[in-house]
């Protein structure tokens, strides 16, 4: 899926000041007009940018950790795992039932994602 957002830049007199805006496509001519009437009256005009952003395929495994499973989102690119992360919540909440560091439970995570072949 693809999606658009603009940033918008003040300009004013020969240097310009940049106002990073983020909208969807649809409302972009009402935040340009209070943007300009917002910024001070020297601004005589606005440019703007559209920003696309590609959102991989998403993917959701369980790996066992000690006794408990923990969710790995999984990102794919034309079919192949990207990028692995273990859930946080998954983690945080082993890492409370158990007594251990969060830190400790994400890496048994993360090295249980390796094990099941998530993550190389």
């Amino acid at each position: 899926r693809t999606g658009a957002s603009p940033t918008v830049t003040v300009t004013q007199s020969r240097s310009s000041t940049r106002l990073p805006t983020s909208c969807s496509r649809s409302p972009i001519a009402e935040v340009s007009v209070k943007t300009t009437r917002r910024t001070a009256a020297a601004a005589i005009g606005l440019r703007e940018q559209l920003v696309g952003k590609r959102v991989l395929e998403r993917d959701w495994v369980t790996v066992t950790v000690g006794d408990a499973p923990v969710r790995i989102k999984t990102a794919r690119l034309d079919g192949v795992v990207v990028n692995a992360q273990p859930e946080y919540d998954d983690v945080a909440e082993l890492a409370e039932r158990t007594g251990r560091p969060v830190k400790s439970v994400l890496a048994d995570a993360i090295a249980a994602a390796h094990a099941a072949g998530l993550l190389r």
